[in-house]
């Protein structure tokens, strides 16, 4: 994710938008835009290149006023009833006032006057065929007037045509910019439970797909309109100039436009299933990639690639019923019109009307003029309004999901006596969204000023329910709850995000020395910034991947003390502390800078309650006991339910990593790199090869498929132009041969031919592409899963998701309909120069020159659009990476109040995207209306090398008829889809990248191990050292010890000693030098996944994903619900589970949290048990929770894992010291190890050390 930075510059070049001060003439064709594409022609392109938004088109302002509209909608009550529905009405009329009427006046007017224009087309055709057959009442001297008209016509439509689309396309960016605004905002309100109800999948499918739907809707809806009037004014000159027969071929128009109507209600359908799809698939992507490790230390790559190839599987069935429409569509588009003429002929033929050259070649005009109006402006209109509005639809629903409430608390945030700040509770009774059972119950305390109070109590008690109760982000559904000051949280994994570890602590804070330094003292800070590379300028990584645990919590501890709150909720940072640390930070910190502050500290360390004014005793969401220590300590409940062992029990060793992170911040604080950066997106330069387009395709089909597709391409497309052909024919023929119904029998079977060759074709064409994407998407998350954990680390989850979510559904939607329009229109395209110069070899002399400066404009085009949609893709990544980012972060970023800030940041972001795409917009334009007059001057010379030639009337209209199609709309968008085909490609190109990303070694080699490996459970390390990636320091350094089978060893060493990293080792995360054998089997000669599967290991953060709890025990369905009920039973969750409605089969939210931490943890505790591993590894695995739920999992690694090898990562050290041996890391080698006896025994042993100050720092 793109680092959050608020006190930078922003280092775009500063210079004005060309277009604002644009002359009438410039503005017109577009001329404003030379300067950027001829920089673009030279080198590529980047966003410092391109002009700055307009006032009207940045995201704030657009935003502000959607908002305004938004809630003036939801306040009318009256509007509400009325809009209120399918399609999302209510927030369409919100969109609708987001812009003056005037300007949707200006879209609407220049779109009729461009139909009006295209209307006149046929109407001086019709003239130019009465002049050219001498028919009574015209007027042959009057031909070249009627051929300027024509010209004029054409050369006015393509001016105003260009600026309708432009504007238009304009008005829906800024739709899509606005209501990206009023999500990110609405996440902002939402409560963190309500976001996990709604799933991280549905809002990033929110962004990545649906608001990509608004940007040609605004377009489509006019064209529309446009279309139905374009129909009306047809059909009137049809019936005036053939006859009321010619209605037959208008009433199957009308009953197509129908057809298209109920097609585009089963798009939307579609689309909703295909969205509900996609939201589970990005969902589980989401939870994959942020607990990927566990993934890979389970060895659960195959079943989830399994489980999301199956959901892709139903993805792509939808998809594949909405390509059966577009096909039916695509082929109509091309075809409607013959078959309409065909309808008519018979009708007039049977009536006995004598057909000649006018009233055929009229009709053919007449209906090709309203081709584009049936078959594009209603069919594709249908298809994506359709589109628009379930997305619509699914926005709207979004937009009213309930937001945070605060209706029972009351805050006092500006109070003039500082020392009235307290809280208080009144019989307060909180239930999480969905709970039959509150979280908290009639929960009655008071906080008073500077107060220190200290909450305990048993896992899944309600201590982090408390804290979230006051800070507002658990509803208050009985009582009174006030709040007397401005809280912050320390959440117990705090949140980091990628940027330097001075911008986390500030976070969006002027920057004060000695302030700053005092915050990082207390801290305990100075010493890891000291070893950092860049010190407090050092880059984190993304999500503080390069930190270890304990550093994560210090840095977010830090940020909390730097706000400078007034009510410091803390809930238990001191679990992911060594000894020292925690005693340090209690001191100076929590009894130190904050001794004026009301502090509540949640801890399951007792050791510090004696420090604390109050002591807050939680069970099953009430309070069981409040009062001073000395009360405590007389109360019966202390000892029966809180203690397994004396006062003295100790707290946790710090943590070298976080499970989810690289281990050991080590890899920080050697070296004179400033970290491990975040890898930049991926951006290649260039035109797409044609070795990519033929790696796409054969991704869906083998060749001879391929080869088959295009030879009916080809074939399709000649039986297009033969029916016209054959008309020409049939009218050269005598009078009384005209009107023989053979004629147009054999005209029916050429359309009949015509029709059944292209839908062949689009079918095709349509299923391979959808192949591809299906085979691509399977393999790249394949290749993902086998990734190593470097490319994790590097790559923004935000960036990864992007993949599987915006280039995949460009893959899935866009690229097959752009491309399949880019083949069809350059075959249609060459058929539509072709055909005059046939019937006039003088046209020739302009087609050549056309060809040519057409392929140059073309080229000169594609060398900019080409980067600017790279650059598109680029600056889209960072918007879908700080919706991300803020997701994770919300708690936090709330209780800063730091909205501000993340919106504006948001707002820079988009403008970033919306720059460049408004730049894309505006080239697109460039091309087209040159382009488009390109054509226009080659039907000046069609029509008046026709009229110098005398060519007969027949072919003259057939020419210049498929010289108008070039002008009207043919050349210009085939380029255009062409160009866009290009575009889309980057997306295959990004997938195909991700395709071929290196696996962890061991995946393509290494043997299977015998079937009973490992039967004993010897683990031998011998000269192991560890680096985690290529150039950084090892972290491991020459680590030689062995364990015997059955043994229990302890690994203890301060922070960044190398303990975690020992784990990542064992794991092969990554492959480390030296040699690891267990049972004398060395594990690098054997595959990854085998020697993964033979340790089970249970970490500090328990990782669960979406999905049955059964899912979560046993992804390779290879246990009996007995031995999963079994291994419940021995985790003491048989009953928990049993009381669930679900049991076995309970659907787990995201990343478990319908469950709380302890249960998570014994969940993990059962997936142990199942597996029958023997060696276990415990990567502190009780750090966070309390002295009960540590006692529990003890005695049942006792129990039920005795005869198992047991590597334990000591976070409390009284735990390990009847273990059979203690290994003593430091700075990554072996200190010392031995029995627990003989390292107490040395007087300057390391471990004694440890353990005294340990012992010290807990009494």
């Amino acid at each position: 994710m793109g680092s959050i930075r608020y006190e930078r510059l922003d280092r775009t070049i500063l210079k004005g938008n060309p277009k604002s001060t644009a002359s009438l003439p410039s503005s017109l064709t577009f001329w404003w835009m030379n300067d950027l594409l001829k920089l673009g022609s030279q080198q590529p392109l980047e966003s410092t290149d391109l002009y700055p938004l307009l006032g009207e088109d940045q995201t704030k302002q657009v935003t502000d006023k959607l908002k305004e509209e938004w809630a003036r909608s939801s306040s009318d009550k009256s509007s509400s009833d009325k809009c209120h529905g399918p399609g999302g009405w209510r927030l369409l009329r919100a969109l609708f006032r987001l812009s003056p009427w005037y300007l949707y006046g200006y879209i609407f007017t220049t779109g009729l006057v461009a139909a009006i224009c295209n209307i006149c087309q046929p109407v001086f055709i019709g003239l130019l065929l009465s002049g050219l057959m001498r028919l009574p009442g015209s007027h042959p001297g009057m031909l070249y007037v009627y051929a300027a008209g024509l010209c004029i016509s054409a050369f006015t439509r393509v001016l105003i045509l260009h600026q309708f689309m432009y504007n238009a396309w304009l008005m829906a960016m800024r739709w899509r910019a606005a209501t990206m605004g009023l999500l990110f905002n609405k996440i902002l309100r939402l409560s963190q439970t309500t976001i996990n109800d709604v799933t991280t999948g549905y809002i990033v499918n929110l962004i990545s797909g649906d608001v990509q739907r608004f940007d040609p809707v605004v377009c489509q809806m006019a064209l529309f309109v446009q279309g139905l009037f374009e129909i009306a004014a047809v059909t009137g000159l049809l019936v005036y100039t053939v006859g009321v027969q010619s209605l037959a071929g208008i009433a199957f128009l009308v009953i197509l436009v129908f057809y298209y109507c109920g097609m585009g209600r089963l798009c939307v359908y579609l689309r909703n299933r295909i969205a509900k799809i996609a939201d589970e698939r990005l969902g589980l992507m989401n939870a994959v990639l942020a607990g990927v490790r566990t993934v890979k230390m389970y060895a659960w790559e195959l079943p989830f690639k399994d489980r999301v190839s199956r959901i892709r599987r139903q993805e792509t069935y939808f998809y594949r019923l909405k390509a059966g429409v577009l096909a039916t569509f695509q082929t109509f588009l091309y075809t409607c019109q013959s078959i309409a003429v065909f309808i008519t002929l018979l009708v007039l033929i049977a009536t006995g009307v004598s057909l000649d050259t006018f009233n055929v070649f009229m009709l053919l005009a007449l209906v090709n003029t309203i081709r584009s109006a049936v078959s594009w402006n209603i069919a594709e209109g249908a298809n994506y309004l359709g589109d628009f509005l379930s997305a619509l639809d699914r926005i709207q629903n979004f937009l009213e999901v309930k937001e945070l409430k605060k209706k029972k608390q009351t805050y006092f945030l500006d109070v003039a006596n500082k020392k009235s700040y307290h809280v208080t509770m009144k019989d307060v009774t909180c239930f999480w969204n969905g709970e039959v059972a509150p979280s908290l119950s009639h929960v009655t305390l008071e906080l008073r000023n500077s107060d220190l109070v200290l909450v305990t109590g048993p896992v899944g008690c309600g201590k982090t329910s408390l804290l979230s109760a006051i800070l507002g982000e658990l509803s208050v559904r009985k009582g009174d709850l006030s709040v007397n000051g401005r809280a912050v949280y320390v959440p117990q994994c705090p949140w980091v995000y990628s940027g330097t570890v001075r911008e986390n602590v500030l976070f969006g804070k002027k920057y004060q020395q000695w302030k700053y330094q005092v915050v990082v003292r207390a801290c305990d800070l100075e010493k890891d910034l000291n070893e950092f590379p860049d010190r407090d300028l050092t880059t984190i990584g993304e999500h503080g991947v390069l930190l270890s645990g304990g550093q994560r919590t210090r840095i977010g501890l830090a940020r909390a003390l730097y706000a400078d709150a007034d009510i410091y909720l803390l809930d238990d940072p001191l679990s992911s502390v060594d000894a020292k640390v925690g005693r340090h930070i209690f001191d100076e910190c929590v009894c130190g800078i904050l001794k004026d502050k009301t502090r509540v500290l949640v801890t399951h360390q007792l050791q510090y309650l004696k420090g604390a004014d109050h002591v807050v005793v939680m069970n099953a969401g009430s309070v069981a006991f409040e009062g001073t220590y000395e009360e405590l300590r007389a109360h019966p409940y202390l000892e029966l339910n809180l203690i397994a062992g004396p006062y003295n029990v100790s707290p946790p060793v710090a943590r070298s990593v976080d499970s989810r992170r690289l281990s050991s911040a080590s890899s920080l604080m050697e070296g004179d790199s400033g970290g491990l950066e975040v890898a930049e997106e991926d951006r290649l330069t260039g035109s797409v090869s044609w070795g990519l387009y033929w790696e796409y395709l054969m991704a869906g089909a083998r060749p001879v498929a391929v080869v088959i597709f295009l030879v009916f391409f080809v074939a399709s497309q000649a039986c297009l132009v033969l029916p016209d052909w054959w008309l020409l024919k049939v009218t050269k023929l005598p009078r009384h041969q005209r009107n023989e119904a053979s004629n147009y029998y054999t005209y029916g079977i050429l359309v009949g031919a015509a029709f059944l060759l292209t839908v062949t074709r689009t079918f095709m064409f349509l299923f391979i592409t959808l192949n591809s994407s299906r085979n691509l998407h399977n393999k790249m998350a394949a290749t993902v899963l086998r990734a190593p954990v470097l490319f994790f680390d590097t790559n923004p989850t935000g960036r990864i998701l992007n993949r599987f979510s915006r280039d995949i559904g460009v893959m899935d939607d866009l690229l097959p309909s752009v491309s399949l329009d880019a083949f069809q229109l350059v075959l249609y395209c060459v058929g539509a120069i072709i055909l005059p110069t046939v019937l006039n070899p003088w046209v020739t002399l302009g087609a050549f020159p056309m060809i040519i400066i057409f392929i140059l404009i073309s080229r000169y085009y594609l060398r900019t659009s080409r980067e600017l949609r790279r650059l598109e893709a680029i600056n889209r990544s960072p918007v879908f990476s700080h919706f991300s980012d803020t997701l994770e972060g919300l708690v936090t970023v709330r209780t800063h109040h730091m909205q501000k800030g993340f919106i504006k940041a948001f707002y820079k972001h988009q403008d970033e995207h919306s720059k460049v795409w408004f730049t894309l917009l505006s080239a697109l334009r460039w091309l087209g209306i040159r382009l488009d007059l390109l054509c226009v001057l080659f039907t000046i010379v069609v029509v008046f090398a026709a009229i110098a030639a005398d060519s007969s009337a027949g072919a003259t209209a057939l020419s210049l008829i498929y010289a108008l199609q070039l002008a009207v709309d043919t050349s210009q968008y085939g380029v255009r889809q062409c160009s866009e085909t290009e575009n889309y490609m980057t997306s295959v190109e990004r997938v195909i990248g991700y395709t071929n990303i290196l696996p962890e070694s061991g995946y393509e080699t290494g043997a299977r191990p015998p079937s009973e490996w490992p039967k004993k459970g010897a683990v031998d390390l011998v000269n192991v050292s560890l680096a985690y990636y290529p150039g950084a320091p090892e972290v491991l350094k020459d680590v030689t010890f062995s364990i015997n089978p059955a043994e229990r060893v302890g690994i203890a060493g301060r922070t960044g000693a190398g303990k975690s990293s020992l784990v990542s080792a064992l794991f092969r995360m990554p492959d480390p030098e030296g040699r690891i054998l267990i049972d004398g089997l060395d594990i690098s000669s054997i595959d990854i996944q085998s020697s993964r599967r033979a340790i089970s290991v249970i970490s500090q953060d328990p990782i669960l994903f979406t999905g049955s709890l059964r899912l979560n025990l046993d992804p390779f369905d290879k246990y009996a619900d007995e031995e999963i009920w079994d291994a419940l039973e021995g985790a003491s969750l048989k009953r928990t589970i049993l009381q669930m409605p679900g049991q076995l089969m309970t659907q787990l939210m995201e990343c478990g949290s319908n469950l709380s931490a302890g249960e998570r943890q014994l969940l993990c505790l059962a997936r142990a048990m199942l597996q029958r591993n023997n060696i276990i590894v415990l990567d502190e695995a009780t750090a966070n929770v309390d002295f009960k739920t540590d006692a529990l999992i003890q005695e049942t690694i006792r129990t039920k894992f005795k005869g198992c090898t047991v590597i334990t990562i000591a976070h409390r050290l009284n735990t390990i010291m009847d273990y059979d041996k203690i290994l003593v890391l430091e700075r990554g080698r072996v200190a010392e190890y031995g029995t627990p006896q003989e390292l107490m025994e040395m007087p300057d042993g390391v471990f004694r050390h440890l353990y005294e100050s340990h012992v010290h720092h807990t009494t």
